[in-house]
């Protein structure tokens, strides 16, 4: 008994294991103008699994009815003057710590991703030419700084109309152990230095 489920416990922690090393495809696609859609999903071990769909938004669904929030009460103890002023200077201490951490620590985990595909097909317009001919020159320098054969931009501009009509998708690779490292030492410069 006691070595079936030793076997169970070294299965589940393989598997856990093997789900945070390999890596993870995360989808975003959106189609906008008549009817929006909004599609997130993730695959795993590099994109051979079946899709995991994580949200799908449907015509005439609002955004209240894909987002499932709940308010939290807040917590109403009362303490001593002392106490309350030295809990507000950490607090204050831990958020310099963290704007201070914040850059480094974005910069790190911007590394981990890596972009595997991004598709956008879009007719656009402001309504004003002038307007229309700044966002459209704005989007060519992003297709031209973005890798050639990762990414498929195809915007079209529309100068007599305000109008956005297209689709985009984009595919992400990331390995989530390798976040890890960076989000540690975030909370150790944080909480744990007293510097």
């Amino acid at each position: 008994m006691q070595l079936a489920f030793w076997l169970v416990v070294l299965l589940i922690g393989a598997s856990v294991i093997t789900l945070i090393a390999t890596p993870l495809h995360v989808t975003v696609a959106a189609r906008f103008g008549e009817p929006n859609q909004f599609r997130l999903e993730a695959r795993t071990f590099w994109g051979k699994s079946p899709r995991f769909v994580a949200v799908r938004s449907r015509a005439g669904k609002t955004e209240a009815d894909l987002a499932s929030g709940s308010k939290h009460a807040k917590d109403s103890h009362k303490t001593d003057g002392g106490h309350r002023e030295r809990k507000r200077k950490r607090r204050k201490t831990r958020a310099k710590r963290l704007l201070l951490a914040l850059p480094e620590f974005l910069l790190s985990e911007l590394r981990q991703i890596h972009l595997e595909k991004l598709r956008l097909s879009a007719v656009l317009g402001t309504g004003d030419p002038a307007e229309t001919g700044q966002v459209f020159g704005t989007i060519q320098a992003l297709q031209y700084a973005l890798p050639s054969r990762r990414a498929e931009i195809a915007i079209q501009p529309d100068f007599t109309s305000a109008v956005l009509i297209g689709s985009a998708e984009l595919t992400l690779r990331v390995r989530p152990i390798s976040l890890l490292p960076p989000a540690l030492l975030l909370v150790r410069k944080i909480w744990l230095d007293r510097s």
